[in-house]
């Protein structure tokens, strides 16, 4: 079996063969100025009138390739310390531009413009800023290996918004130090100008973007050129803090059923402090870091045998860490979780104990991570942070005297990842996670390597992950654990007709959740998927896509049938842009559910079971939309069960400021 899946994919990596070749890149100059523009949007200042004008637009959405129904204009001019951006939006209809307040990096339904930077032009990241017509900014760190691009990435830079009879205009500062770029006398950058007009629903590009093309986006833009003897400043930020609190407490006193209040003053000073060891590479430090201001999780009921994966919402950990993401292994909320102990502490009780501190939390002492990549493309991360000992505290009642218990060792954790950049979008690389614990408590190491190869052209690509875990300790049986993970994927990403079919599998004792997170184990996959897209209006759609996917899923210990998925789905953009979503789930056959008993040796049958959705969505380029789902659901164990529901939702927007959306949902179910 294994042998005939290498054969396998020995034959479909010998198709990586380019068989076309992309347009001519388009190009723009970058002028520097010895004026600096005031940012207020007015576009008045002298500068611009010299400066070198980006043109004919086309659109990318609905319709790729056609002109524009609004005319655009971009200008660029830079000076040693910051580029500075020009959008002049000419709108035959200014009344009609849609302006709506909105929370800043948060995308809404309004007028909007786009500057995409690829500062080392290599395809693989890039920077992107936008501004909506109500001044409203949005910043965000692209990759072709970040799904919808990664929102929690931060710049300082400035823009400024008018309008007239004619339209509206945007200008931007966006300063160096915001920026990472390689060490050159004569700096060549990727670069994409954007518009997004809403009541059309019509985003044009000043370098068209072929959707029929794979690779992502930043694979087609243009090229900016001419940015000479650029000279930043030292990048050199310092974040000083200092808190002071009081803590009050409950305490159930002995024959009391009253509660009673302790009351504890708290006080905490640290640093974070970001520094630019050369124009590539970064490092951030911080010093007792207090994430008290940091937004709290939802409150998630779990009724699933799986740990549910939380949003990384602490700044240091979510700045610039893309670079760690690879292979799936690190999960930052790791560090600074809650103790190993926390909640068996009671089990370790004596008599007449009762409980009076119990941190919810590893407190972090300090974290330090380097990241970058340099014009080589050669990508370097490393991530250290140490926790200190988390004890709780206990109270003898009949004596008064008090008592530690250690819940949580001293750890010390850290990620290195070494990351090159190949042609074509191609990559290559490996990474090590590792946590050393101060105790005779489990170690582990999980070391990675991953890879995507992409033809010439980004129309096959082959992809591989292979991971490697081990854990030792006197608590696990033999002292150690050892397991691997692996996943072998071969895709057609481009043009109208794609596939994809990949294999994995997961051993038993695969475990790398010391520093990451998994799920499932124990099992063997193989998927296949056929996908068609077009993107030419035909009849009474502008665009439209289907793809019919299936997946079996055995254990792999003994090969035991687990379960099967196979769905179809489809969608269309109509020309009145409304929308409509069809799929059809169907599990042909029972399933053993091995993680839902949470006992090993036992399995949950899971039934055979269709079931068929519907969405339908009215024109969101209007003030009022309707949103229309159904769905019915069949399975056939232990006797024939049917589940019906139907939904509605209207949205209406009222001016640029209101917005109310309502929905409603009726459900029925039989046997």
């Amino acid at each position: 079996m294994v042998s005939l899946l290498v054969k396998f994919y020995l034959v479909l990596a010998a198709l990586l063969i380019s068989t076309c070749c992309l347009a001519q890149m388009k190009q723009h100059i970058a002028e520097r100025t010895f004026q600096t523009p005031k940012i207020d949007g007015s576009l008045s200042d002298s500068c611009w009138v010299y400066a070198p004008v980006a043109k004919d637009f086309l659109t990318n959405e609905p319709v790729f390739g056609k002109e524009p129904g609004q005319k655009t204009e971009v200008r660029f001019l830079y000076d040693d310390d910051a580029i500075y951006v020009a959008y002049y939006l000419f709108d035959s209809e200014p009344g009609k531009i849609i302006s709506v307040l909105n929370e800043r990096d948060r995308t809404i339904l309004a007028d909007e413009i786009m500057i995409g930077i690829d500062t080392y032009n290599d395809k693989t990241a890039a920077f992107r800023f936008q501004v909506t017509a109500a001044g409203v900014q949005t910043d965000r760190y692209m990759s072709p290996f970040i799904p919808n691009a990664d929102k929690s990435w931060d710049a300082v830079w400035q823009s400024g918004v008018s309008k007239d009879e004619d339209g509206w205009y945007v200008e931007m500062k966006i300063p160096f130090t915001a920026l990472r770029f390689p060490k050159k006398d004569v700096q060549e950058w990727g670069i994409q100008f954007g518009r997004y007009v809403s009541r059309t629903g019509e985003f044009t590009t000043w370098s068209p973007v072929n959707p029929n093309i794979g690779g992502g986006p930043m694979r087609q833009w243009g090229l900016l050129k001419n940015l000479k003897d650029i000279k930043p400043n030292v990048r050199l930020s310092l974040w000083p803090y200092f808190t002071l609190g009081l803590q009050r407490n409950p305490v159930a006193q002995v024959g009391d059923n009253d509660n009673h209040f302790t009351h504890k003053p708290f006080y905490s000073g640290g640093m974070d402090v970001k520094y630019g060891i050369n124009q590539s590479y970064t490092l951030d430090m911080t010093l007792v870091p207090d994430f008290s201001q940091v937004q709290s999780d939802n409150t998630i009921l779990n009724l699933t045998p799986f740990e549910i994966k939380y949003e990384e919402r602490r700044q240091f950990f979510t700045e610039g860490t893309d670079m760690f993401n690879k292979a799936g292994i690190f999960y930052s909320r790791r560090i600074g979780s809650t103790p190993s102990g926390y909640s068996s502490l009671e089990s370790k009780l004596l008599a007449g104990e009762r409980i009076i501190e119990n941190p919810s939390l590893a407190r972090l002492i300090n974290a330090t991570k380097v990241s970058g990549r340099n014009n080589k493309g050669l990508g370097i991360g490393f991530l250290n942070a140490v926790t200190a000992k988390t004890f709780a505290k206990v109270q003898n009642d009949s004596t008064g005297e008090f008592r530690y218990i250690l819940t949580e060792p001293s750890n010390n954790y850290n990620v290195l990842v070494i990351d090159q950049s190949l042609k074509n979008n191609s990559k290559f690389g490996v990474i090590n996670t590792n946590v050393a614990r101060s105790t005779n408590e489990v170690d582990a190491n999980v070391s990675a390597m991953n890879f995507i190869f992409n033809s010439k052209e980004n129309v096959y690509s082959l992809a591989g992950t292979g991971i490697y875990s081990h854990r030792k300790g006197a608590s696990l049986a033999e002292g150690k654990q050892t397991g691997y993970n692996y996943k072998l994927d071969f895709a057609k990403v481009s043009r109208n007709f794609r596939f994809e079919v990949f294999n994995a599998a997961v051993s038993e004792n695969y475990n790398p959740n010391d520093l990451g997170i998994l799920t499932e184990t124990n099992l063997i996959q193989n998927f296949l998927a056929l996908r068609y897209f077009s993107f030419k209006p035909k009849h009474k759609a502008l665009n439209w896509s289907s793809s019919l996917s299936y997946l079996n899923t055995l254990t792999l210990k003994d090969r035991s049938f687990q379960k099967s998925d196979a769905e179809l789905t489809g969608y269309i953009l109509f020309k009145n842009f409304s929308t409509t979503n069809l799929a059809v789930n169907w599990n042909p056959r029972r399933g053993n559910d091995i993680y839902e008993p949470r006992t090993n040796g036992k399995y949950f049958v899971r039934p055979a079971a269709l079931k068929t959705s519907f969405k339908f969505s009215t024109d969101k380029r209007k003030k009022s939309q309707l949103q229309l789902s159904s769905s019915v659901k069949w399975f056939e164990f232990p006797t024939n069960h049917f589940y019906f529901d139907v939904g509605v939702a209207p949205i209406i927007r009222f001016g640029n400021k209101v917005i109310v959306s309502l929905s409603s949902l009726y459900s029925s179910q039989a046997n």
